[in-house]
């Protein structure tokens, strides 16, 4: 809209209160490149998840969004891990996992990556 926030969107799996019972999952997935032609063929969709931009132009508190990933809590046991992989290929290299931060502004410095 033009005023406040924009609308918000939420996946979120079944609920099971069944003894026993696990929670259903969501699955968010990029587009199958089917077409199977030995020269070119269909190459699958990226997935791409990005926060929001921040076209404000306070220094402070105009921030762009936060990509957040999350493993499950737990009451009792272990809690979920979160796993980060690379694709494979059936015939040819694996895909690369890099991660970084992006260059800081003419006045700050470069976010930090932390173990």
């Amino acid at each position: 809209g033009d005023t406040g926030r924009g609308g918000s969107a939420s996946l979120t799996g079944g609920e099971s209160s069944a003894a026993g019972g696990a929670g259903g999952q969501v699955w968010v997935m990029g587009g199958l490149g089917s077409s199977t032609e030995a020269l070119g063929g269909g190459s699958g969709g990226d997935l791409v998840l990005e926060g929001g931009a921040a076209l404000g132009g306070e220094a402070v508190l105009d921030l762009g969004g936060d990509v957040l990933v999350t493993g499950g809590s737990a009451t009792a046991a272990t809690g979920g891990e979160v796993r980060v992989a690379s694709g494979r290929s059936a015939w040819s290299s694996s895909g690369s996992v890099s991660v970084a931060t992006a260059g800081a502004g003419s006045v700050g410095v470069s976010g930090g990556l932390y173990a």
